[in-house]
């Protein structure tokens, strides 16, 4: 995006209305995150906390067989297509295996429930230390969960190699991160280098679109309307 230095990440009204179509057939609309999360915890290893492709689709089968749906053999197609990528979007390196935490986190843009319930959810389960805060990297591993998942389900995983995707993501994260950490040094709150949910900081973010909602940095200086506050971070919805 030359205006502000970036990635322009978009998602056709299509794409959105299969996307729904998809949530709603599964069942995962009808799926809280706490259900969900615990199906894929307990399908990863209890040692490494990751999550290995059998593992992962067995979570899935057990969630979507639970969700009482009906789908043709074509939605059901485009379902594994989904969750398949949304898996592999979260793999890094040769073992082809994902931390678990950190999809499910981003998984719970798919699950039923109000957005604020989720994104706090999410936030506790990035939280190891269960403080209520969060450290630099800790955040930086919230946000990009989510970020994850925005880019497997956009168009850019057509348009871009999975390095630039790869890069995209961990950017944006960065990014966001140093923002919401800097803020609170301007403001005395960033000394001890952990984000608490409470500290009233502006966060540049959050969002979607038909029931599931997906995480996104903006640029500074984007005009704001219809922000509603969050545990204290500021809301883009």
């Amino acid at each position: 995006n030359d205006t502000h230095g970036g990635y322009l990440v978009s998602i056709t009204q299509d794409r959105v209305t299969r996307l729904r179509q998809l949530i709603q057939e599964s069942g995962f609309d009808r799926r809280n995150v706490h259900e969900v999360t615990q199906v894929l915890l307990q399908n990863s290893n209890a040692n490494t906390g990751l999550l290995s492709k059998d593992q992962y689709d067995n979570a899935m089968r057990n969630i979507v067989s639970n969700g009482g749906g009906s789908m043709s053999q074509e939605s059901q197609r485009r379902l594994s297509d989904l969750l398949s990528s949304i898996f592999f979007a979260f793999v890094r390196d040769k073992s082809s295996r994902v931390v678990a935490l950190e999809l499910a986190s981003g998984f719970t843009v798919l699950c039923g429930g109000r957005k604020s319930d989720k994104l706090e959810f999410a936030f506790d389960l990035i939280d190891d230390d269960k403080d209520g805060r969060l450290s630099r990297r800790g955040l930086w591993k919230y946000l990009r969960s989510f970020l994850t998942v925005l880019m497997s389900i956009s168009s850019a995983s057509a348009n871009m190699t999975e390095g630039h995707i790869y890069s995209a993501i961990d950017s944006a994260s960065t990014w966001a991160t140093a923002q919401v950490f800097g803020a609170e040094q301007d403001k005395g709150l960033g000394s001890n280098n952990n984000h608490n949910h409470n500290s009233g900081v502006s966060m540049m973010v959050t969002v979607v679109v038909s029931g599931a909602f997906v995480l996104m940095t903006l640029p500074s200086g984007i005009r704001r309307e219809g922000m509603v506050v969050y545990r204290g971070w500021n809301c883009w919805i």
